[in-house]
């Protein structure tokens, strides 16, 4: 497997990944809130995005970090590499809302990428399945 790709834990943690990237797809395509909207004139209140309101969070594990770093040959350490002393408040600030303004391509590449993900674990269980077919049928073989 890739160095990018993990082993899902458990086929309970694969069933959630594929029906989760059914759901980003369908929620992100460009129709949806739209027609959810005019289909519920009710709903005055609503919105996504990331780090809008931890009340309605999603998914909140991941911390995020920008980091930088380089090195030289002959010696073992590392550096910062950007050296741009951020202002963590208006870069993070800013960088919701970059993330806000790109949420249907983000939100849809990351689809994408547990799709991926999703389907070379079953890949996986499909070959170990195999293997172990094979396995069942040289053994009941050696027994006829």
């Amino acid at each position: 497997m890739s160095g990018d790709t993990h082993k899902m834990k458990d086929i309970d943690q694969l069933k959630r990944v594929v029906a989760s990237v059914g759901r980003l797809r369908e929620f992100f395509a460009p129709e949806y809130v739209h027609e959810f909207l005019a289909e519920n004139h009710d709903c005055d209140k609503h919105g996504f995005g990331f780090n809008m309101d931890a009340r309605f969070a999603e998914t909140s594990f991941h911390k995020l970090s920008f980091d930088s770093w380089h090195g030289w040959f002959g010696n073992s350490g590392c550096t910062t590499w950007l050296h741009a002393n951020l202002d963590s408040e208006v870069f993070w600030r800013c960088f919701d809302r970059y993330l806000n303004d790109h949420v249907y391509t983000i939100m849809l590449g990351v689809a994408d990428l547990m799709e991926a993900e999703a389907q070379k674990n079953i890949e996986m269980l499909r070959a170990e399945k195999d293997r172990l077919n094979e396995l069942i049928a040289a053994l009941e073989g050696e027994k006829a």
